[in-house]
């Protein structure tokens, strides 16, 4: 891998990169010879096809890449969203943003029409994207690269990321010579601060935390309804009635399953929102709590939150440990399959997707909670060893 500081990271879909015949990196190789040309100390942009050596370990290598970079250059297609990797580089980066005062860009390329692309759409991920200003290449993909046309774009998109490259770095340079040059912050100001986290994080809680037991609720409907209708088919086959009458419940099943399903992807979708809103706010307090072991105990009481949500998860997850099944698992080995079915299946599978990645922020706060905690207590051992000197 190349050792040079990593100024902006590639994130696209590999599905989009195949489907355009390799336009995607095409894209990527045309901006970097453009840069190559525009600055005698181009930015480095990271991709995981073209930064990766053999024998990397890739996930550890693309992590460091989204911690490194100031930029994420977000390749935008109605695939992007459904894919989970780019939409778990598109979470690590937003939750970077503010956190530890540095500067950091997002900058969408619409690479193909998204008709719900828009800062309505129910799934909080795409609305926040949306919202940013992007570079629209959903016509000039479609135009040969020799083209004057597109030898204009690539040069005007290469400037914009140049410009916004230095204009990031020179930021840094700046709050670092401010750090250098200021007293530290004051004790009382980290306090404060925390104490406003907190109270923010306290404003969003009850409807965040009322999400999270609509799942569990939606889940033990779910299973109960499958319990009786598989209790129904039993009887059937017990009774040695034709194949038709269990086919039947199938039908009468899918029809009763399909607005539980279009219920919880609404429960899913603003579960997801309020993780999303909740996300920068508790990682913030966090962070603030860790600079300062003293602090660390005013996050009991959002700790205890934590750990509850965090129990609900798990009891869930034992569900599918013991060999429950999830809609979308369901449905997938049924005998009959009809409108309805298929139908459940596609939102119960976006409501899966939405529901493990907002499950995935919340036992990463359990984790930076238990990291601060544990941070504090050595702390406090160091400074009963010395004496507090």
């Amino acid at each position: 891998m190349a050792t040079s500081p990593i100024d902006a990271f590639w994130s696209y879909a590999h599905r989009d990169d195949a489907g355009s015949r390799g336009r995607v990196l095409c894209l990527l190789e045309h901006l970097r010879a453009e840069l190559d040309l525009l600055s005698t100390e181009p930015p480095e942009i990271f991709s995981d096809r073209t930064s990766l050596e053999w024998g990397d370990r890739w996930r550890h290598v693309i992590d460091i890449g989204l911690d490194e970079a100031a930029l994420l250059i977000a390749i935008i297609t109605p695939n992007y969203f459904t894919r989970k990797e780019c939409r778990a580089e598109l979470l690590t980066f937003l939750a970077k943003e503010g956190r530890d005062g540095e500067r950091r860009l997002l900058l969408p390329i619409l690479f193909a029409p998204v008709s719900t692309y828009t800062a309505e759409n129910p799934d909080q991920l795409i609305a926040t994207v949306s919202e940013r200003q992007y570079e629209d290449w959903s016509v000039l993909r479609l135009v040969g690269d020799d083209s004057a046309e597109y030898r204009e774009a690539v040069n005007r998109a290469a400037r914009r990321i140049l410009a916004l490259t230095e204009s990031i770095k020179v930021a840094r340079l700046e709050r670092e010579s401010r750090l250098q040059s200021e007293d530290p912050k004051p004790a009382e100001q980290d306090h404060e601060e925390l104490g406003d986290l907190l109270v923010k994080a306290d404003e969003l809680w009850p409807g965040w935390l009322e999400a999270v037991q609509v799942d569990e609720i939606d889940a033990a409907s779910f299973r109960a309804e499958m319990d009786a209708y598989a209790a129904r088919r039993e009887r059937l086959r017990k009774a040695n009635r034709p194949q038709s009458q269990a086919l039947a419940t199938y039908r009468q099943q899918g029809a009763a399953a399909l607005p539980k399903v279009h219920q919880r992807l609404s429960h899913a979708q603003t579960y997801s929102k309020a993780t999303l809103e909740l996300d920068p706010i508790i990682r913030s307090a966090v962070t603030t709590a860790a600079n300062r072991p003293a602090l660390v105990g005013l996050l009991v009481e959002l700790r205890e939150k934590i750990d509850d949500a965090v129990r609900v998860i798990l009891e869930n997850e034992e569900f599918a440990e013991r060999g429950m099944l999830s809609s979308s698992e369901f449905i997938a080995q049924i005998p009959y399959v009809d409108a309805n079915w298929k139908c459940a299946a596609a939102e119960g599978a976006e409501a899966d997707a939405l529901i493990d990645e907002a499950n995935a922020i919340v036992m990463r706060w359990a984790a930076d909670i238990q990291e601060a905690v544990r941070l504090a207590s050595e702390s406090r051992g160091r400074d009963a060893a010395t004496g507090g000197r």
